[in-house]
């Protein structure tokens, strides 16, 4: 019953969240199409409910020629890509706005597991195993309150099985107000560690 509500609530708050944040999301744009080549909006392959790939829309926080299909932790020197812009938006987790409309695609949630890269394969695979994916993935999860960028790759499955097996309006209520602290404060923030694309 509560998955209904949990929608409902995702149309809902990402509907009124797009309408909020319209005027940030037309200066970062605007910033974004001036000082860097290429298009403001970054698209990558994730893999969504059921382990189904559909495609993230974030916005680009690396040079165009930064490697497109890879986590930023396998970047041998991610500070060399990532624009002085993009570190900006990225502090402050303002690259992620553009998953509202992810949201009310119906691609994501507002609270899940974090939405894996493709090429993560074990990882995909622990949570496959841990039915981890039998949810829609999220904006933020128990994850991201937990070490964010630096938790292992073990426990982020175990976490994310957590969410997927206790998921309610009380642990979505807890996570939610508790990632708004993890985000001015910047706990757990790893540059290297970070599973973010462009």
């Amino acid at each position: 019953m509560y998955g209904y509500v949990k929608r409902g609530l995702d149309i809902v708050l990402s509907i009124l969240f797009l309408i909020l944040f319209s005027p940030l999301l037309l200066v970062v744009m605007l910033v974004l199409t001036v000082t860097t080549r290429g298009k403001p909006f970054f698209k990558q392959q994730r893999a969504g409910r059921y382990s189904k790939p559909f495609y993230i829309y974030k916005f680009r926080t690396m040079v165009v020629e930064a490697p497109p299909h890879m986590p930023t932790s396998d970047f041998n020197n991610a500070n060399h890509y990532i624009t002085k812009f993009g570190h900006f938006l990225r502090n402050f987790s303002i690259d992620e706005l553009p998953q509202l409309w992810n949201v009310l695609k119906g691609d994501m949630s507002f609270i899940g597991p974090r939405p894996v890269i493709l090429r993560e394969a074990e990882l995909l695979r622990e949570r496959q195993k841990r039915g981890a994916d039998r949810v829609r993935p999220g904006i933020t999860g128990v994850a991201q309150l937990h070490g964010r960028d630096l938790v292992d790759l073990e426990h982020k499955a175990r976490y994310d099985a957590y969410y997927a097996s206790h998921f309610g309006f009380l642990l979505d209520f807890n996570i939610f107000f508790a990632t708004i602290w993890c985000v001015f404060t910047r706990r757990g923030m790893s540059e290297k560690g970070q599973q973010k694309g462009q």
